[in-house]
C-alpha cells in the first residue's frame, strides 16, 4: 500500500502542479471565446505534467487506478480534445482581448463527452462543470496566465463493465505572471473524491505551491523551470467521525528546480517523504529523483519498501 499510494501521489503532482501549455491567439478577432474553446484551453494548461508521468513513477502502470491513467485523455500531446458533443452554459464574461483562450470571467454549467481508444481500450470521458470559473488575471496581456474555482467531476466507462466517478473540488488553482521577478508563481488547493473497486470512498486533499520561469518570455508555456515549495503536499484521506481522516501524506519540494525542455525533464531533484498515520508511531521515508542529462537516478529510503 505504500509504494501504491506514493506513485499515486506523485502522480496528482504531475497531472496538478505543472504550470502547463496554452493554445495559440484565438477568438473572433479578440473578442469573445466560445465555451469549448474556454475549457479546451483549461484542459491543455492542466495536462503538461500528464507526460512526465513515465519519468517521475516508472512502472506505475500496474500500481495507479486505471481511471487516473485514462485521465491521459486530457494530454495535449496525443489528442485533440473532441468537445463537440457539449452541453454547457457559460455565464459572466467570455471576453478575450488578448487573444490568449482564457475568459476575462466565466462561470461554466453542463458537461462535455467524448470517446478515445488507449491500449485498444474504448474509453468514453464525460466532463462535468457546477459553477466552474475560469478567470484572466490581467485580460491585455496574453502571458497574464489564468485563475480558476468550482467544481469538477469525470465519469469513465473503459469497455463494458468498467466505470469510475472521479470528483474535484478546486479551491484555488492559479497562475499568475509576476513581472519583478519574471517568473510564474502558481497556487493548487483542492481535492479529488473517488471510490475504488470495492466502492470506498476515498479523498485526495493537495496544496502545491511554488514557481515556473519560462525559457523564452514570448512563449513561455512549453519550456522553463519549476520549483515546489517546502509545505506542499498531498493528503490520503478516508471518511472518519463527522470528517475526513488523514491515512497517509506526500510531502513534495524541489532541491533543484526541474528543467522542462522539448526532450522532457533535463535536469532539477525532486524529493519526496511519504508519512504513513496508520502506525503507531507515525512511520516515514523519503525518495529523492534527481535528473542529469535527461536520466533521473533514484535514492532514498522509500526504494525497496514493500506494501
Amino acid at each position: 500500500m505504500r509504494r501504491f499510494w506514493l506513485l499515486f501521489g506523485l502522480f496528482l503532482f504531475a497531472l496538478l502542479a505543472g504550470c502547463g501549455q496554452q493554445s495559440g491567439p484565438g477568438g473572433e478577432n479578440g473578442a469573445s471565446l466560445s465555451a469549448t474553446q474556454a475549457l479546451e484551453t483549461y484542459a491543455a494548461v492542466q495536462s503538461r505534467f500528464v507526460v512526465p508521468l513515465t519519468q517521475i513513477a516508472p512502472g506505475a502502470g500496474g500500481l495507479v487506478p486505471p481511471f487516473i491513467l485514462y485521465l491521459s485523455a486530457f494530454d495535449p500531446y496525443a489528442h485533440e480534445l473532441p468537445l463537440g458533443d457539449c452541453h454547457v452554459d457559460a455565464s459572466g464574461s467570455l471576453a478575450d482581448a488578448d487573444h490568449d483562450l482564457v475568459p476575462k470571467d466565466a462561470t461554466f454549467n453542463g458537461s462535455c463527452s467524448w470517446s478515445i481508444t488507449l491500449d485498444v481500450v474504448n474509453v468514453t470521458v464525460t466532463w462535468g462543470f457546477d459553477h466552474f470559473k475560469i478567470q484572466d488575471p490581467d485580460d491585455n496581456n496574453p502571458n497574464a496566465g489564468y485563475r480558476a474555482s468550482g467544481g469538477m467531476s469525470w465519469e469513465l466507462q473503459a469497455g463494458p463493465g468498467s466505470e469510475y466517478t472521479l470528483e474535484l473540488s478546486v479551491t484555488r488553482h492559479e497562475l499568475v505572471w509576476k513581472a519583478d521577478q519574471s517568473l510564474y508563481t502558481y497556487e493548487y488547493t483542492g481535492a479529488f473524491t473517488w471510490r475504488d473497486e470495492d466502492d470506498a470512498e476515498h479523498r485526495d486533499a493537495y496544496h502545491l505551491t511554488g514557481t515556473w520561469k519560462p525559457e523564452d518570455t514570448d512563449d513561455p508555456w512549453f519550456y522553463g523551470w519549476q520549483t515546489i515549495d517546502e509545505g506542499s503536499k498531498i493528503e490520503d484521506q478516508e471518511p472518519g467521525g463527522s470528517g475526513w481522516v488523514t491515512e497517509h501524506e506526500l510531502d513534495l519540494q524541489t532541491n533543484a528546480a526541474l528543467h522542462f525542455t522539448e526532450q522532457g525533464i533535463e535536469s532539477g531533484e525532486l524529493e519526496a517523504t511519504f508519512i504513513d498515520y496508520g502506525t503507531t508511531p507515525p512511520q516515514s521515508c523519503n525518495l529523492t529523483i534527481t535528473w542529469s542529462d535527461y536520466r533521473a537516478e533514484f535514492g532514498g529510503s522509500c526504494l525497496g519498501s514493500g506494501g
